[in-house]
């Protein structure tokens, strides 16, 4: 795999041509070079064979992953974890004298290699026992004739890089370096399991999940009770391509010496993963993954046919570095928690269920309904709750803020508001968020109002001149922010966690309970430092009717169900609500795509009483309006006729897509599995694809499929060869014009 991205000066921009790929930069040169007097020409100096030379190298590759848990990464280099030793094996042409030798690390990305920079590290060999104390180090651990067998040490702030290798050696104090330089880099990521290294994370069974564990799963749905669904992605944090990608980013785009904090790293990353083409100069503007919620996915593919990331970092390789098309939140989470695994930096994927998405940042979550039409006011309506987004928490501790801030930060690569002039947000402490400490850095603000905003409803009235006059007329404090939810961790390191029961509601992690005296602080704590400190919110007068939406926990797609509007009287009179109620398919971001319908209802409900309007909305009637992560979202607007009082209720409906079934067998050296499921849409299913892939196991691959008829059974053979032995994860997808995430996930032991 050719790499994309070579060096970076040490603010992150300009770009120079990089030196012969395992070659560095002599020293001194290198930093006259840096002043303008010429540069080294990059060549190994001529010995003569009566010179001592390197006859092998040996980077004990089996031993040496296998201690540094890289034992998975696909590619066959040296991976290594800061803050542990690692052993090298050299040996010269003959047995060495009077030389002078050592080994030189440079560090891939750098403009300049300098020792003084830190860019370059060159440790002479002691030949005695003694360990080299602090910081990078080197001993001799034994010898054998012309072998010398190496430990090296690796300080817990080392920079997390590739890392150019030479020995070099000098016939005398005074003479010429000659240098022998390594093909191959070495790989130094994060240390989970150092405790001087600040992404430790004690407990055998979480590094697992969340440095090791090339498989998960993302939730999607609704907040309404029940309706958190599973879906299975593939992060292949240790493909191949993702990780010459994911490095090729960090050289280029990160400077040398922040590549050491995972403050910064993790940071960048959410920048680096999403492609914005409005934003900076298209030449030279970075980004992995182009987003796209419009429904029109021509020049790309829809979102819902990624099984994983795998796929998403082989195209931009192949592509030359050209962002890919498309992705939404779930993508964009996967994508970067493979990034953070691929450096060693614990990372999950969180969904939040009714995510607000405050675009003034006041912490309100405002919906202005038109007095007239009964119809939402979009360009009033900037503001907006997402039925689920998707983010992602990474682990380590935090230096750069007040005391108690480590453990899990927000980190999110879906570019929906700029943080510093570009789309990146986190790291946000989950414990300032919980806690309404909006001031910490990163992009806290953001991250509370998601969770734990209060939306209110207005209703505006048109004036013939000027604004429409704007009326609160509900507030609940307790609409976003649901059932929070991550992946459940295993009982045992690597264990398996059945999908239906993998759920690991962390709500509580975020924000007190609803409506206790903490959460009610924490927010008022949170208004303090937000936009409109002192209008946090006006009065709202008690009226004596109340409405709201009943409907079902789960509604599958393709299914007749009933939408009920319950309205209460509490007065000691009888009242009459006019109500009009509509239904319009939208996407899971809550943007309107279709009206399916509009009706007007007028009810007499006596004093004290409670009475409800029912309508049956039909497969038939939205069949036709389906999109991606279809929702239904449903607004009731009433006016009672005596007080003139208004009222709005609005929910929303994820419908559930059918499940499918997967059979297998190994047969040989092959793999024979069948997935089969039911249309259960009164409308063919057309321009048909399923996807299959598995890390480690099968590279994504995506069959196209004839049409499946209304009711009918849709069921595909497929056969392929396993890469890898041992017990692996196959993901299946299938997706059409009408429905899509229909996913399954088995569990396959290649023997």
């Amino acid at each position: 795999m050719s790499t994309l991205m070579e060096t970076a000066d040490e603010t992150g921009a300009g770009i120079t041509s990089p030196p012969s790929p395992g070659r560095s930069v002599n020293v001194a040169d290198a930093e006259r070079a840096y002043l303008g007097e010429g540069r080294d020409d990059d060549t190994d100096s001529p010995s003569n064979p009566n010179q001592l030379s390197v006859k092998n190298f040996d980077y004990e590759l089996v031993r040496n992953r296998e201690r540094h848990h890289t034992s998975e990464y696909e590619i066959k280099n040296l991976f290594v974890r800061r803050g542990q030793a690692f052993d090298l094996d050299v040996t010269f042409n003959k047995v060495p004298k009077t030389e002078v030798f050592m080994l030189e690390l440079t560090v891939r990305g750098a403009v300049v290699s300098s020792i003084n920079r830190g860019t370059v590290i060159r440790m002479p060999f002691h030949r005695s026992q003694a360990d080299t104390p602090g910081g990078w180090g080197i001993r001799v651990g034994s010898t054998e004739g012309a072998k010398y067998s190496l430990v090296i040490n690796c300080p817990s702030d080392a920079i997390v890089s590739r890392y150019n290798v030479a020995v070099v050696i000098k016939d005398t104090e005074e003479a010429e370096p000659r240098y022998f330089r390594q093909d191959d880099p070495i790989y130094v990521l994060f240390n989970a399991w150092c405790r001087e290294d600040s992404v430790h994370m004690a407990g055998d069974i979480e590094k697992g999940e969340y440095v090791l564990n090339d498989n998960g799963y993302v939730f999607i749905g609704s907040a309404r009770p029940g309706s958190q669904y599973p879906r299975p992605w593939v992060f292949g944090q240790f493909e191949d391509s993702a990780t010459e990608v994911v490095f090729d980013l960090l050289e280029k785009w990160v400077r040398v010496n922040a590549r050491s904090d995972p403050v910064v790293v993790s940071r960048k990353f959410t920048h680096l993963i999403n492609y914005m083409p409005e934003y900076g100069v298209p030449e030279t503007k970075v980004g992995l993954l182009v987003g796209n919620w419009s429904g029109d996915y021509e020049g790309g593919e829809s979102p819902s046919k990624w099984t994983g990331s795998t796929k998403i970092y082989e195209t931009f390789a192949e592509s030359g570095g050209k962002p890919v098309k498309y992705g939404q939140c779930w993508v964009f989470s996967g994508v970067l928690c493979t990034a953070m695994r691929c450096l060693g930096i614990p990372c999950r994927s969180v969904t939040n269920f009714a995510s607000a998405h405050d675009t003034d940042v006041s912490m309100t979550i405002d919906t202005v309904i038109d007095s007239e039409t009964n119809e939402e006011i979009e360009y009033l309506s900037n503001d907006s709750v997402w039925n689920f987004h998707v983010w992602n928490e990474v682990y380590y501790s935090r230096s750069d803020t007040i005391p108690g801030m480590g453990g899990w930060q927000v980190v999110d690569a879906t570019p929906q508001e700029s943080s510093e002039g570009v789309f990146q947000c986190g790291p946000a402490p989950v414990t300032a968020i919980k806690q309404g400490l909006t001031y910490i850095n990163y992009d806290t603000k953001f991250a509370f109002a998601e969770v734990n905003a209060d939306r209110i409803n207005w209703v505006a009235t048109k004036k013939d001149r000027g604004p429409p006059d704007m009326k609160t007329v509900s507030i609940n404090t307790n609409a976003v922010g649901k059932y929070i939810s991550t992946k459940k961790l295993p009982l045992v390191p690597g264990g398996y966690i059945s999908r239906w029961n993998a759920r690991n509601d962390i709500t509580l992690e975020y924000k007190y309970a609803e409506g206790s005296v903490e959460e009610r602080n924490a927010v008022e704590r949170a208004i303090s430092y937000g936009t409109r400190p002192n209008t946090y919110r006006e009065n709202v007068k008690t009226d004596d009717i109340e409405m709201a939406i009943v409907l079902d926990e789960k509604i599958s797609v393709g299914s007749d169900f009933e939408l009920k509007v319950a309205v209460n009287n509490k007065s000691s009179v009888s009242r009459v609500i006019s109500l009009t109620m509509n239904a319009h398919m939208c996407y899971y971001t809550g943007v309107l795509a279709k009206k399916i319908t509009s009706l007007r209802k007028e009810l007499t409900v006596p004093a004290g009483k409670s009475e409800h309007v029912i309508e049956m909305i039909r497969a038939e009637i939205y069949s036709s309006c389906l999109v991606d992560q279809a929702c239904i979202k449903f607004y009731v607007y009433g006016k009672v006729k005596e007080t003139s009082q208004q009222t709005v209720s609005q929910d929303t409906v994820y419908l559930t897509p059918p499940e499918m079934k997967t059979e297998f067998k190994v047969v040989g050296h092959e793999v024979e599995a069948v997935v089969e499921f039911v249309n259960p849409l009164p409308i063919t299913l057309t321009n048909c694809t399923i996807t299959f892939e598995g890390a480690r196991l099968l590279r994504s691959m995506t069959l196209y499929a004839n049409d499946v008829p209304s009711k009918g059974n849709f069921k595909q053979k497929v056969k392929f060869s396993p890469r890898e032995k041992g017990k692996r994860t196959l993901v299946i997808d299938f997706d059409s014009k009408q429905i899509g995430n229909i996913t399954d996930v088995v569990e396959i032991e290649i023997p």
